[in-house]
This record gives structure tokens, C-alpha cells and sequence, in this order.
């Protein structure tokens, strides 16, 4: 491999950057799409110098910038003053690099912070979380897309035993693997959930995530357990996010369970309520099952019949169960489905799901669940 430097605007020197590629590349991939990181590359640096509130670097620029024929992400050296970016895209796009190179800078700005947030010669667990969450807010702010496939890491986390790496983080582990995969997870979490802005927590970089939260909100409280309850109530035992942002399921609302009742007649009265989101639908979907039970029950008169469930179909946890008598004895429900239904026009969300009693096919019994789709609507 021979870096080169031929064809790219100003020999692919900027204010910040001096970018060279593989010369393998040529007449490929190169140096078009060099040509185009070139041409965005100090908008982007902004956009970092903005979020960390204009601090200067402690390293010498323009810093080199060696684009690879390599896959693999990207990595940088530091030797005194001098850094050196190594990104490896493989066949990837311009927006790839950019997303690679804006990961690498954030950590570079953290470490010139000394905010905490930068660990033991290297990002560490915690300032992997926030390079991988700055780089995603990068792609969001300029309408490039979602994370690149194969770089979310939230999942591996949920996937795994769900420690408590908010308070126990790791100096010297850059991931991807369960102890960055929490960082990442808890900084959407402070991010998406409580509403903290990008600027607001990266100013609060602290020695632990904990002491991040407690930077931004002032609680000295443990925010581990309401974090983890929240994400175990949603994703319960080693369920990960399907759908969306795979790094970022949040927000999620606080459960309230609403009991929906429905007369069908005289002294007849059914409740229709969604359980705890434990169920599985046996394909590998987790949730809550719709609960029904009703008054009187014909085997009892004057009594209740007991609780059961109207599966095998799950939905999001609290979802509100709409019921309709549209005659004697009669009843349709509605309810919103799980957010990852796929219109198949580009379009994701929840579907409409409907189930009814009578089942005209088979007397005495409900029918199975239907969706309306194919449309989608936003989850909740």
C-alpha cells in the first residue's frame, strides 16, 4: 500500500486535516470519495469544536488522515503532539469516513477536555459511549442516515448479564462489547429520555456515568436501578431493540396500566387490560398479552371468571386497549402493535391490531389477531 495525495483538492490539505489514500484505489473509489470527506471534513470540525464549547487541541495540524483499503472502523496514534487518524472503511462511502473520523476526533476532544470522559491512554468504556453517540448525533444533525451497519453496540449489553457498568466503568476498554454497549445505552437514556442535550452532557464528563448524571440533574441518588428497571421493564431477561435506532430505544413512557371496561348487554360487564411485559409470542417478540376477564361468569353466576389471556400476540407495555360493543354479546378490540411493522413503502412503526367476539368460524371463541395494516402509525 502507497498513500497518495494525487487528485484531491490543495494536494488534501485543510485547515485541520492532511488526507492522503490508498493509491490501490484509483480509478475505483479513489479519490472521489476522499474528494468528498475534503470538502465536508471542517464543516464537521465545527460541529465537534461547537459541542465541546470551542476548546482548544493539545495535537498538531493538520493532522494526518490515511484512508485505507482496510474495513474495520478506524484508530489513531499519538506520539508527543503528533496524531496520526488511521481509518479503514473497506468499501464503504464517503459518509462512512466522515462517521469514522468524527468518532476518532471526539476522542481527541475529550482527552483535551479532562472532563473525565477520556480514560487510561485510550477513550475507555465511557468515552467510547460518547464517541459512538457524538458520531450518531453527527449523521442525525446533517441528515445522513442512521448508524452504519454493524456499529451499534447497545444490543451486546441487553444480550448480556445487564451489569452495572454506569458506576463501574472500564479505563482501558474501547469495545465494542458489553461494558461500552451500557455507556452507550445510559448516554441515549440521559440524552432521549430525560431530555439532556448534547452539549449539556458532554460538559458534564465526569470519572463515571453516575457522576455524569449527577453533573447534569444534581441528584446524588444511584441512577443505575431507575435506568436498568426502566430497560428491564421494556426489554425484559436478554431481549435487544429490533426496530429504529438499535443503539436507542428511549424515550419510553412510565407504566400505567388503564383498565378499559365494556357492557354488552344487561348486568354484563368485560375489563380488557395489558399485563406485564414479560409474554412471549413464541417468535421471538416480548411484550405485553392483552387480559381480559368477565362478569358473570356463565359456569358462576355471580361471580367473576378468572383472568386470562387473549395471546399469543404482544404489545408495547401500558398500551391503552380500546374495546366496542357493535352488538348484543359482541366485542372488537384495538390495539396498537409492536413499533416495527413495515408499511413496504419505507415507512416503519406500529400497526393497528384488532381481534373480535364472535368468531363467526367458531361459536363461543375469539378470533385470532389481525392487523390493519399496511399502514404504520408513530408507537404509543
Amino acid at each position: 500500500m502507497t498513500l497518495t495525495s494525487k487528485d484531491l483538492p490543495n494536494s488534501g490539505q485543510t485547515i485541520h486535516y492532511r488526507f492522503q489514500y490508498d493509491d490501490s484505489l484509483q480509478g475505483g473509489l479513489e479519490p472521489a470519495r476522499t474528494k468528498e470527506v475534503v470538502d465536508a471534513c471542517e464543516r464537521d470540525f465545527d460541529q465537534l469544536s461547537k459541542w465541546f464549547r470551542d476548546i482548544e487541541l493539545d495535537v498538531i495540524t493538520p493532522i494526518p488522515v490515511n484512508v485505507t483499503q482496510n474495513d474495520g472502523g478506524a484508530g489513531w496514534s499519538l506520539s508527543g503532539k503528533d496524531l496520526t487518524i488511521t481509518i479503514k472503511p473497506g468499501g464503504g462511502d464517503s459518509t462512512l469516513i466522515r462517521y469514522l473520523l468524527v468518532s476518532e476526533m471526539v476522542e481527541q476532544f475529550m482527552r483535551a477536555q479532562q472532563r473525565g470522559w477520556f480514560g487510561s491512554d485510550t477513550e475507555g468504556s465511557e468515552g467510547e459511549g460518547l464517541s459512538r453517540f457524538l458520531a450518531a448525533q453527527f449523521l442525525a444533525t446533517n441528515s445522513l442516515g442512521d448508524t452504519p451497519d454493524g456499529y451499534s453496540n447497545s444490543n451486546v449489553w441487553l444480550a448480556g448479564a445487564r451489569a452495572d457498568f454506569v458506576n463501574h466503568i472500564s479505563g482501558s476498554d474501547d469495545g465494542p462489547d458489553e461494558v461500552t454497549g451500557c455507556s452507550l445505552l445510559f448516554i441515549y437514556y440521559l440524552f432521549s429520555q430525560l431530555g439532556f442535550t448534547v452539549e449539556a452532557i458532554v460538559a458534564a464528563g465526569a470519572p463515571t456515568l453516575g457522576g455524569v448524571y449527577r453533573n447534569l440533574t444534581g441528584d446524588t441518588a444511584d441512577p443505575f436501578p431507575a435506568f436498568k428497571n426502566l430497560i428491564d421493564t421494556y426489554f425484559p431477561g436478554t431481549s435487544t431493540i429490533t426496530g429504529g435506532n438499535l443503539d436507542n430505544p428511549f424515550p419510553l413512557r412510565a407504566l400505567r396500566s388503564t383498565a378499559t371496561a365494556l357492557s354488552t348487554g344487561p348486568g354484563e360487564t368485560s375489563l380488557y387490560v395489558t399485563g406485564l411485559p414479560t409474554a412471549d409470542d413464541g417468535a421471538g417478540n416480548h411484550g405485553s398479552q392483552v387480559w381480559t376477564k368477565f362478569f358473570p361468569d356463565p359456569n358462576r353466576p355471580g361471580q367473576w371468571t378468572d383472568w386470562f389471556a387473549l395471546g399469543p400476540n404482544v404489545f408495547p407495555p401500558s398500551s391503552t386497549v380500546t374495546a366496542l360493543s357493535t352488538g348484543p354479546g359482541e366485542t372488537s378490540l384495538y390495539v396498537m402493535g409492536l413499533p416495527t411493522a413495515d408499511d413496504h413503502a419505507g415507512n416503519h412503526g406500529s400497526q393497528v391490531w384488532t381481534k373480535f367476539f364472535p368468531d363467526p368460524n367458531r361459536p363461543g371463541q375469539w378470533t385470532d389477531w389481525l392487523a390493519l395494516g399496511p399502514n404504520v402509525f408513530p408507537p404509543g
